[in-house]
């Protein structure tokens, strides 16, 4: 009885892995795009630049940047690519991604979250008013939601660790707009997969 008890149990086991895993390869090349096509929902437009794990739908096609962010005083900087586009409206949506060093992982990802927000606030050169920062799940992997002030705009966004790699996910808006930007915010990141 128990062997076949413990037999059944194996079967389920490599039967349930084995959908598991047909289900995400199927997942994994559908979404694997390298164009952009324009979406039902609201006309967006699919996105899924080369070398990046992640497909975006941004309401017009973006341009990549390069940037550069210190993570250390003086010495040590990393590269990253964000990708970014303004809408006539007066809304900048953008994601970036960066290859963490593995120095840094040893901190947990909460830790980690934190300090890559404080470095986003000192980036932006300028006085910020923090109106609200939460940690969350994006997806099952560890997030931090926030939402900042300068004099003439304001930027949700969130930052969500997958492993090595830090996304970041964030509209800027005219503050008398806020309302329709948050709606927007949730559209992007509601459409953001990773690949």
């Amino acid at each position: 009885m128990l062997k076949k008890l413990v037999f059944s149990a194996l079967l389920l086991g490599v039967g349930g892995y084995a959908c598991y895993f047909i289900f995400l390869q199927k997942k994994s090349s559908k979404i694997d795009v390298d164009y952009s096509e324009k979406i039902e929902s609201g006309q967006w437009i699919a996105f899924s630049p080369q070398m990046e794990k992640f497909v975006a739908f941004f309401p017009v096609s973006p341009k990549k940047v390069k940037k550069e962010i210190a993570i250390s005083e003086g010495t040590t900087h990393i590269e990253y690519n964000e990708y970014q586009c303004s809408t006539t409206e007066g809304g900048n949506y953008s994601i970036s991604c960066i290859a963490l060093p593995n120095v840094l992982l040893k901190w947990g990802s909460t830790s980690i979250l934190n300090g890559a927000f404080k470095l986003l606030l000192k980036s932006l050169n300028q006085k910020v008013e923090i109106m609200g920062k939460q940690s969350s799940l994006f997806k099952a992997f560890p997030a931090l939601d926030y939402e900042h002030y300068t004099q003439e705009s304001g930027t949700s966004g969130m930052l969500v660790l997958v492993d090595k790699i830090l996304y970041k996910i964030e509209v800027s808006y005219p503050l008398n707009d806020r309302t329709k930007r948050l709606d927007e915010l949730k559209k992007f990141i509601d459409l953001f997969e990773l690949a």
